[in-house]
C-alpha cells in the first residue's frame, strides 16, 4: 500500500508577511500624521486669524487716531460744546458761534502759548485772544490806534524794528488771515462803530469786550490792559483791575491781549478746550523756539526773541547768588542804563554777577536799545534804537516781547530821562520807581542756537547747551 504522503502547507513568504505589517505601520502612520498636518493648519490658520484680527483692530485704532488729528478746529469745537441760548457758553449768531460769558473749555495752544477762542465763523476762520497780556506798553502820543505804538509793535510795517510781537509767531500769513476791527465809541452799554479795518494783530477791542460780556466773561482776567476803542469824551480806554472800563493816559503803561484770526479750516492735533487740555493748533511745519526754556548751569530761561541764529533769553525766576534772590538799585543819578557808571545796574551785572555764573563762557554778546523813549520828536518806541549798547547780560525792554505773568517789581531797562525808571508789574501797570529802589532783577542774556545738543523747549525737559 502506498502510504499517504502528507502534504505540507505552503509557508507563508515571509517577505509579504513583512510587507503586510510595513503597510499597517505605513497606514497608522500616514493617518497620525493626516492628523498631525490638520491639527497643524487649524492651529496656524488660528493664530492667523487672532493676530489679523489685533492687527486690523490696532489699525482701526490707529486710523481713528489720526482721523481726529485731522479734525478741524470748528468740529472739535462743536463735538464738545451745545449751542446754548443761556449766559454762559457757545451761541449761534449769524455770522457763526461765540463764546460768551464764564466759560472755561475755550483753551487754545499755539505758538507755544495760551488762548482763548472767541469766535468761529462761517466761513470756519477763527477769532482767538491771548489768555494774558503779551506785554505792557504805552500807548504813545497820537490818538488813533493805527498811528499808535501798540500798532507798530504788533503789526510789520516799513520800519526795521516794527513788528515785535508778528515775529513771535509762526507762520503767519501762512496760518493767519486779517482780523476785523473797529476803533468804537461807548454809548452807555453799547459800542457804536463807524468804520472797521483790517491787520493782522490787534489788542482787545471795546467792542469785543462789551459784546462778550465784559467783566462777567473769560476776558477778564484781573490784569489791566489798554482797550481799542473810545470814550465819549475821545479818550483811550483800559481795563481795569476789577473789570470795568476806564479812561487811559496815553502815556501810561498797560497790558496788551492781542487778538488774531486763524485761517479757515484750521486742523488740531488734540485737546478739548480745558486749561489743562486745550486744543492744540497744527501748526503745519510753522514752528517756533519762542516761549521756549534753556537751561544754563542751575538757571532756567525763557526764549523771548530768535534771530540769525541768536536766541535771546530773559530770565525765567529772579536773578540769584549762593541761593538768594538779590535787589538792586537801577542808578545813583538817572534812569540810564550805563554799563561804565559803578553804582548801576548795568555794572554790576556785567561785572560781579555775570563773574558768578558758571556758564558765562556760552554767553554771546548783544545789542541792547537804550535811546528815551520820550524825546523832543514824542513818546515812540522807535526812539529807543537811537542809543544802541554792547553787553553779555541786560534787562527786558519795555517793549520786549513778555508774556510772564509770574515776575513782577523788576526793574526794564528803558530809560524816561528822568531820576524815574520803568518797572514792570505782573497786573498788566507799568510802574516809575525811583532809581535808588531796590529792585528785583530779571536778567537778559544771548546764546548762539548751535549750542543747544538736548531737550524739547518744556519747562520740565528744557533745552540743555553744551
Amino acid at each position: 500500500m502506498k502510504k499517504d504522503v502528507k502534504m505540507k502547507k505552503p509557508r507563508k513568504n515571509k517577505d509579504k508577511v513583512k510587507n503586510k505589517r510595513g503597510k499597517k505601520v505605513f497606514i497608522r502612520v500616514f493617518k497620525w500624521e493626516y492628523v498631525f498636518n490638520i491639527l497643524s493648519i487649524l492651529i496656524i490658520l488660528g493664530i492667523g486669524i487672532y493676530y489679523g484680527a489685533r492687527s486690523f483692530y490696532y489699525y482701526s485704532k490707529q486710523n481713528v487716531v489720526i482721523k481726529k488729528e485731522e479734525e478741524t478746529l470748528k468740529a472739535a469745537v462743536l463735538r464738545n460744546n451745545k449751542i446754548t441760548t443761556e449766559a454762559n457758553g457757545l451761541h449761534q449768531e449769524k455770522d457763526g458761534v461765540t463764546f460768551k460769558g464764564m466759560v472755561d473749555n475755550n483753551y487754545l495752544y499755539f505758538g507755544n502759548r495760551l488762548y482763548r477762542i472767541m469766535k468761529i465763523y462761517e466761513d470756519n476762520s477763527v477769532r482767538i485772544v491771548s489768555n494774558t497780556n503779551e506785554g505792557i506798553l504805552n500807548w504813545g502820543d497820537e490818538s488813533s490806534y493805527q498811528t499808535s505804538n501798540l500798532y507798530h509793535w504788533l503789526n510789520k510795517g516799513e520800519n526795521v524794528y516794527s513788528g515785535v510781537y508778528e515775529k513771535t509767531i509762526p507762520g503767519e500769513k501762512a496760518l493767519l488771515k486779517e482780523t476785523e476791527w473797529c476803533e468804537g465809541t461807548l454809548s452807555e452799554k453799547s459800542v457804536k462803530c463807524d468804520q472797521y479795518e483790517k491787520s493782522y494783530f490787534v489788542p482787545l477791542t471795546l467792542k469785543d469786550y462789551v459784546d462778550y460780556a465784559g467783566k462777567n466773561s473769560y476776558l477778564y482776567n484781573k490784569q489791566s490792559s489798554f482797550l481799542v476803542g473810545k470814550s465819549e469824551n475821545s479818550e483811550n480806554l483800559s481795563i481795569a483791575k476789577d473789570g470795568t472800563v476806564q479812561d487811559a493816559n496815553s502815556e501810561d503803561g498797560y497790558g496788551i491781549r492781542v487778538v488774531m484770526t486763524l485761517k479757515k479750516n484750521i486742523k488740531v492735533s488734540g485737546g478739548s478746550g480745558s486749561l489743562s487740555d486745550p486744543y492744540i493748533i497744527n501748526q503745519e511745519g510753522h514752528d517756533t523756539n519762542i516761549n521756549k526754556y534753556v537751561k544754563l548751569g542751575e538757571d532756567v530761561y525763557k526764549i523771548y526773541e530768535e534771530k540769525d541764529n541768536i536766541l535771546r533769553l530773559s530770565l525765567n525766576d529772579y536773578a540769584k547768588i549762593g541761593g538768594s534772590i538779590i535787589t538792586r538799585a537801577f542808578n545813583n543819578r538817572t534812569a540810564l542804563y550805563t554799563p561804565l557808571n559803578r553804582y548801576s545796574i548795568a555794572y554790576y551785572l556785567n561785572r560781579d554777577y555775570y563773574r558768578s555764573l558758571p556758564y558765562n563762557t556760552l554767553l554771546s554778546e548783544c545789542s541792547f536799545p537804550v535811546g528815551e523813549v520820550s524825546t523832543s520828536e514824542g513818546l515812540s518806541y522807535f526812539n529807543q534804537y537811537n542809543e544802541v549798547i554792547t553787553n553779555k547780560i541786560g534787562l527786558l525792554s519795555l517793549y520786549d516781547y513778555n508774556n510772564n505773568d509770574t515776575l513782577t517789581d523788576f526793574y526794564l531797562m528803558n530809560t524816561t530821562g528822568s531820576s524815574m525808571a520803568y518797572v514792570y508789574h505782573k497786573n498788566g501797570i507799568l510802574g516809575e520807581e525811583k532809581v535808588s529802589e531796590g529792585k528785583n532783577v530779571v536778567s537778559t542774556v544771548c546764546i548762539d542756537k548751535n549750542l543747544i545738543k538736548s531737550g524739547d523747549g518744556t519747562l520740565t525737559v528744557p533745552y540743555v547747551v553744551e
